[in-house]
Parts: C-alpha cells; sequence; structure tokens
C-alpha cells in the first residue's frame, strides 16, 4: 500500500469500527512497503487525524453543505486525512493533500463525490487562518476533547488545571523505558544506546528510568533483546517503588499483564539477592502469554503466570502474600497521548461500571494478603471516581488503611496520568 492509503485504512478501523488504535496502527506499518520515512508519514498522518478528530470535524463542518456526521464514512475518513495534513502538516504543501486525497476519495470508488471533496479541501486551504481562529475559540475543540470529558476535568480540576491536562494530551511522549537493575546500571545502559547514535537520556522521576525520542522499533533493540530494559512509563514506575517490596517478599499481581509491574517488582528482588518470588496473573491465556513474553526476554526466575479472573478469590492463597498490586482496568484517561482514541470510546457510564468492576476485584485481591501486608491499588486514569472514591470505599468496606496516594496528571507532571494509593491491611 502506498502511505496515505495504509493511513486511510488505519484511520478508517480506529473510528468507524472502533479498533484500538495501537494495536491497528502496529498491524498497517507491517503491511507497508517502503522507506523507513513512510512509516514516520503514516504513523503521523494516523496519530494526530485521531488526535484532533473533533478539531478537524469542525473544520470540515464550517465549509461544508454537508455535516460530517451525515457523509459517508470513506468520505469523511478521506477528507479528515486531508484536512489534518492543510491544518497541521506544514512538510505538506495544501496542493498536494488536497490532490492526493482526491485520488484516493475515486480509488475507493467514489468518484462522483471527488468533486465535493475536492471543493471543501481547496475551501479550507483557502480559509485555513480564519477557521483555525474560529473553531480554536473552544477549548473542547482546540483541544478535540469531548464535552463530558472537559466538563469532568473542569469540576474535578478547575478550568486552569484542567487546560494544561488537555495540552497535554496533545504531546509527543518519548518512549519511556526502566532499566533493568539487576542486569545493568543506567549509565551503562545509556552509553550503549548513545554510542549507536540513539536519542537516549535519564529520565526525570526515576534514577533507573530511561527516555528515548525519535526511538523507531524498540523491540529489535539488542538491549531489548537482552532483556536489560523493559518499556514502562515514569508514572507506572512507582507502584513497585511504593510498594517496599522485600527481598523474600511474596507478590501477588493481580492484573499483571503484559507483567512491567510484575518484572519490576521481580528485579527489586534479584538486586537485593533476595529469595522472593513474583505471581503475576490475568484472566486469559492471551494475557499472560504476553507476561510470559517479557519474563523470557528479561530472564527472570522468581516470576511465575498464571490465569486467573481477579474478581474471583483464590483460596490457595489466603492472607498468603506479602504484596498484592491491584493495577485496575480503568478508563485510561491517563494515556490519551499515547492512545487517543480513548477518549472517543470512553463515557461517564461505562466508567460507572469500571468503578464496580475495580471494587470487585479490589475486595477479592485483598483476601490474598497477610494482616499487615501492603495493598498497591493503581489506575492509568485521572477520574476520581475511579481513584479517590475507590479509595475511600476500600477503607471502609475490606479493612485496608490508606497509607499514602499519589496522582500525576499529563501536562503538569511530564508523564502519563496514573494514580496509586498504597494501603495497609489491619
Amino acid at each position: 500500500m502506498e502511505a496515505r492509503e495504509a493511513a486511510f485504512k488505519a484511520i478508517y478501523h480506529i473510528i468507524e469500527e472502533g479498533k484500538p488504535s495501537h494495536i491497528v496502527l502496529k498491524g498497517i506499518l507491517s503491511e507497508l512497503t517502503g522507506e523507513r520515512r513512510d512509516t514516520a508519514f503514516v504513523t503521523r498522518l494516523v496519530e494526530g487525524t485521531v488526535e484532533m478528530l473533533i478539531y478537524l470535524d469542525h473544520c470540515i463542518d464550517f465549509v461544508s453543505k454537508v455535516p460530517v456526521k451525515k457523509q459517508k464514512p470513506v468520505i469523511r475518513t478521506a477528507l479528515r486525512l486531508g484536512v489534518y495534513q492543510i491544518m497541521f502538516m506544514d512538510s505538506v504543501p495544501d496542493s498536494a493533500a488536497v490532490n492526493e486525497t482526491v485520488k484516493l476519495v475515486r480509488k475507493k470508488g467514489f468518484s462522483g463525490l471527488s468533486g465535493f471533496c475536492n471543493g471543501v479541501l481547496r475551501n479550507i486551504s483557502r480559509q485555513k487562518e480564519d477557521i483555525s481562529k474560529e473553531v480554536s475559540k473552544s477549548p473542547e475543540v482546540r483541544y478535540s476533547c469531548p464535552s463530558w470529558l472537559y466538563e469532568m476535568l473542569i469540576n474535578d480540576y478547575g478550568s486552569e488545571t484542567a487546560e494544561d491536562i488537555l495540552r497535554g494530551t496533545l504531546r509527543d511522549p518519548d518512549v519511556s523505558v526502566r532499566v533493568n537493575l539487576s542486569r545493568i546500571t543506567r549509565d551503562k545502559l545509556l552509553e550503549r544506546l548513545q554510542s549507536r547514535g540513539i536519542n537516549a537520556f535519564p529520565g526525570h522521576l526515576h534514577d533507573y528510568s530511561v527516555l528515548i525520542s525519535d526511538a523507531g522499533d524498540i523491540s529489535q533493540y539488542p538491549e531489548f533483546k537482552e532483556g536489560l530494559f523493559q518499556v514502562q512509563d515514569e508514572s507506572s514506575m512507582f507502584v513497585a517503588e511504593l510498594a517496599d517490596i522485600g527481598p523474600d517478599d511474596l507478590v501477588v499481581d493481580v492484573c499483571a499483564a503484559p507483567g512491567g509491574k510484575s518484572i519490576h517488582a521481580c528485579d527489586i528482588i534479584k538486586a537485593a539477592n533476595g529469595k522472593g518470588r513474583v505471581i503475576a496473573r490475568d484472566i486469559s491465556e492471551q494475557k499472560t502469554a504476553l507476561i510470559q513474553e517479557n519474563i523470557a526476554r528479561s530472564g527472570f526466575d522468581c516470576i511465575e503466570t498464571r490465569v486467573w479472573d481477579a474478581c474471583v478469590p483464590d483460596p490457595e492463597l489466603f492472607e498468603k502474600a506479602d504484596v498484592v498490586i491491584c493495577d485496575a482496568p480503568c478508563s485510561g484517561l491517563g494515556i490519551i497521548a499515547r492512545k487517543p482514541d480513548v477518549k472517543y470510546n470512553m463515557d461517564p457510564e461505562k466508567m460507572k461500571e469500571l468503578q464496580e468492576l475495580q471494587r470487585k476485584i479490589i475486595k477479592a485481591s485483598v483476601t490474598l494478603l497477610k494482616p499487615g501486608g501492603t495493598f498497591i491499588y493503581s489506575t492509568c486514569t485521572i477520574n476520581k471516581g475511579e481513584n479517590e472514591e475507590n479509595v475511600c470505599w476500600a477503607e471502609k468496606e475490606t479493612g485496608l488503611k490508606p497509607v499514602l496516594s499519589k496522582k500525576l496528571l499529563p501536562g503538569i507532571d511530564g508523564c502519563d496520568g496514573f494514580f496509586i494509593s498504597r494501603f495497609v491491611k489491619e
């Protein structure tokens, strides 16, 4: 496939069919035939178009007699792709964005609507400064944020912080990796990466984290294949760090896939020459297979995987764990910068359902913990209902005593949005 056709296909799957953006993009890039610059171009087109979807639709509606919602899916997908190039990609001449989009529409069998698309795109090109000023008046449109989410952020954080958060969702984040300190020091890993011209530098929040700009395919790095590091955002590294894991502890990670936090826990044990072990569990063989893949790569032998529904208590492990890590399924509103489709696929009703699921998981997981043990609850969302409200509920309903809570916000803390609460079982 050519680059724009590949981008079109990906955007259609993500927006019109609701498929996860990171999975779709990975699959599309594997089908692409071309140079590395084509891969970068397609990635920018797909991620940018999805990220700015609401903004793009307002631009189209500004000049089109047919609203986006009433257009054929193929047409609105093509227009969104073309408008993104016009409004956000200075490296692409407007004429190329228009002409290539019209060609794409014809190729998809809609020659009869090619004139309509040509007119819409040329009008946007001619008026783009005026259109940008008009549609950007609303923060919701400027940051391509659904109204319900904007209202939630205003209610939870106030207008100034809400805008900082939204600005943070549009960042282009570096890839964050956690150094397996039982295998290599951060300085030595940085030296190896930088010696090959990789733009790697120390992380901001931990002395064992590394950030990589323009990382490319990290899975092909020799250091990755050797298990010297794990791809993990700096925010989520706080989970194992705050758990205060002892060298001989039994750690149970109840929602572990793809295994980053479990491997971090194992690395802490190994670095202390301990005899502790980690049990990493998740709901399906498909999920535990992801964990096993990372375990095999990292080479740790103090970790095992099990398929288990975290909502169901496990009599075999009743009150045996020194530490329980509960990184619960959540709305994912803290990782919009990495997965922009999250904001279009979530809503308040779904968040309420997730909160109920989270409480079931907490209730079942507490039974695994020894009296006096440490319970870590975490999410990659910034919704107070899934975070602070669940902390209050857990204290009231499960006998857990909250010791500390930490919240990280996109646009403010320089990382993904994340929430961690540490409890002690009384």
